[in-house]
Formats: C-alpha cells, structure tokens, sequence
C-alpha cells in the first residue's frame, strides 16, 4: 500500500494546488476555487480516506468474529459524512 497521498477537490475531483501567503498555506481547487487552510484539508482529507476503510475493515472483523463462539459482534456501522477534500493515494 502507498504511503503518499495527493489532496484532491471532492467537489470537482481536481488535485488541490498549495500556495503561500501572509496566512500560511492554503488548499484550492483551480476548478471550483474551494479554499482550506493546508492543515484543515490534510485533516479532511485524512478522515475521509478512514472513511473509506473502516467499513471493509469491519466487513473483515465481523466475518472472523462470526464463527468464533466466545466472541460477538455488537458494535455498530461506521456512518459516513462527507467531506471537501479527499485524500488518494498516489
């Protein structure tokens, strides 16, 4: 599995631009124009690529868990929210 990941726009599906400024940097789609702090969107980014692997994941554990007696699966699904930025491994 890849370790380095692009930002790109979920909106659009752009890939962010970084820039810097007197603020810091900052995320922006060059088609949308959706702006983040570069911090924020690395953080969004980030939850919405947990987002996308918690649920198969727990696929996987309920299915190990199923045919073990002593153990039991009693959690409950991941929701899903959405988020402006995602984050795709390069």
């Amino acid at each position: 599995m890849s370790t380095q990941f692009k930002i790109i726009c979920a909106t659009c599906k752009a890939d962010a631009q970084v820039t810097s400024g007197c603020d810091g940097e900052a995320a922006i789609c060059p088609t949308c124009g959706q702006r983040d702090d570069l911090e924020d969107a690395q953080r969004i980014a980030g939850e919405h690529f947990l987002q996308e692997m918690i649920p198969g994941l727990q696929t996987d554990l309920e299915s190990l868990i199923k045919g073990d007696k002593f153990m039991k699966s009693e959690g409950e699904r991941q929701t899903r929210h959405s988020c402006r930025w995602h984050a795709v491994p390069l």
